[in-house]
């Protein structure tokens, strides 16, 4: 008879020291139903394994964190084939209602994207974030197909992690100044698209092309470059969403811009 998935956990995470490689293999190929199951038999298993609790060598420890990557692995693949990728769960996500027009989407993509921090290496190479920020990627560049494929391109080249050889420490003092102005004019864009404030854009396009002029100089093939020169085309259109309630209302006063 096939036990209930509370006996599988007690069997998972309540090793005997001479057998905790079994429960750690066990404990790696349960079906989990979540990520909260499987982080929960991690936590037990970790009570179960340290070395400062029970007297096991560290070896039993470590196993441990080797196999939460494992099983988080196979969770997601799992996750992957059973789920058909949606589109519009990361605008709704974000807050905003499905069925608006593919700029709209678009930038509301590259909003969360940015938003997140998804431009850091650090943070994309995260383990237990993985799958969502495969999903807001994916959703940035189908909403960029729709919208126009030119600004797939330019996110492709924006998104691809590669470091900079830099010859000298004012270059990459330039270099990182620049950067940080980038990802200053991306987050005042962003406040633009929410708010729809005509000072709020020109900011924006003030320190757009100011991080444009100083990539050019600094780091002429900066994979940056491309999608900034967009953005600021992009300021010369409406914002995707205006305020047109007063100050404090609900997110229904929203009125999207395609």
């Amino acid at each position: 008879m096939l036990a209930g998935r509370s006996a599988i956990m007690n069997a998972v995470v309540r090793p005997h020291r001479s057998t905790y490689s079994a429960a750690i293999e066990q404990f790696v190929n349960t079906s989990w139903r979540s990520e909260n199951e499987v982080v929960r038999a991690y936590r037990r298993l970790c009570k179960d394994t340290h070395p400062d609790l029970t007297g096991l060598s560290s070896d039993a420890f470590v196993a441990v964190q080797q196999a939460l990557a494992e099983a988080l692995a196979r969770l997601q693949r799992r996750e992957a084939i059973g789920v058909a990728f949606n589109p519009y769960t990361i605008i709704r996500d974000s807050g905003y209602p499905a069925g608006l027009p593919p700029r709209a989407c678009f930038l509301i993509a590259l909003m969360r994207y940015t938003s997140l921090g998804l431009y850091s290496f650090r943070i994309r190479r995260s383990t237990q974030l993985q799958r969502r920020n495969a999903e807001v990627v994916r959703a940035v560049r189908y909403w960029a197909a729709q919208y126009d494929g030119e600004l797939l391109a330019l996110f492709e080249t924006f998104d691809e992690t590669q470091l900079r050889p830099l010859a000298s420490t004012a270059e990459m003092q330039r270099y990182h100044r620049a950067r940080r102005l980038l990802l200053d004019g991306l987050h005042t864009f962003f406040q633009y698209q929410r708010a729809g404030r005509y000072t709020t854009g020109q900011i924006a396009a003030d320190r757009l092309r100011y991080a444009v002029a100083m990539l050019e100089t600094a780091a002429p093939g900066d994979r940056g470059l491309g999608l900034a020169k967009r953005l600021v085309q992009e300021l010369s259109g409406p914002p995707f969403c205006r305020y047109t309630g007063p100050p404090g209302g609900d997110r229904g006063a929203w009125d999207a811009r395609g």
